[in-house]
């Protein structure tokens, strides 16, 4: 359920929901080595959104679930794989 969660949360973050033009085989939600949840974008999904990287994130509680997506423009310095430095500013 939190991946299917996941996949609508990316949907709309995109700003597409169920059956609005990308097929929900297309978003791949998956972990990074340290757990986080991770997204892939293929097909119809990077087509779509050309230069984004997506964020997610998935929280249950019992038979609960939500998840939250954000899309952030490649070379953003917020996006995925930016590191902050100790003074506080961020390389990429």
């Amino acid at each position: 359920a939190g991946r299917f969660a996941a996949k609508e949360a990316v949907l709309k973050a995109l700003g597409r929901g169920l059956f609005q033009g990308i097929a929900p085989y297309d978003i791949l939600v998956g972990r990074a080595p340290d757990g986080a949840p991770r997204v892939e974008l293929h097909g119809s999904a990077a087509t779509a959104a050309p230069g984004v990287s997506v964020l997610v994130s998935i929280t249950h509680k019992g038979d609960a679930v939500a998840a939250v997506a954000l899309t952030i423009p490649l070379g953003s310095r917020d996006a995925p794989g930016a590191h902050r430095m100790r003074d506080g500013r961020r390389d990429i």
